[in-house]
C-alpha cells in the first residue's frame, strides 16, 4: 500500500506542497536591501510618495548633481590656467 502511495503523482505533489520550504514572497521595491547606498535611495523615494508627485525630490536631486558638475568643471579649468601661466 506504501508502495502505491508512493508512486502516485496527486500524493507527491501533496508530500511536496507540505513538505517543501515556506519562503516569504519579495515584496517588491520594499524588501531589505544589502547595499546601505540603494536602501537610503529607496527611503528617498518613499518620502517623495508620501510628500506627493510635485517632483521636488527629483529637482533638488538635479540641482545638487550640476552645482557638483560645475564645482568640478571650475576646479579644472583653474588648474588648467595655473597650469598655463607657470608654464
Amino acid at each position: 500500500m506504501l508502495s502505491l502511495l508512493r508512486q502516485s503523482p496527486l500524493i507527491r505533489e501533496i508530500a511536496k506542497q507540505i513538505l517543501r520550504e515556506h519562503k516569504p514572497p519579495p515584496l517588491g521595491r520594499w524588501h531589505m536591501e544589502e547595499c546601505p547606498t540603494k536602501m537610503q535611495q529607496k527611503i528617498d523615494l518613499a518620502n517623495e510618495d508620501h510628500c506627493g508627485p510635485c517632483g521636488q525630490y527629483a529637482m533638488e536631486q538635479l540641482e545638487k548633481k550640476v552645482e557638483s558638475r560645475l564645482r568640478e568643471v571650475e576646479k579644472k579649468t583653474d588648474e588648467f590656467k595655473d597650469f598655463l601661466t607657470k608654464h
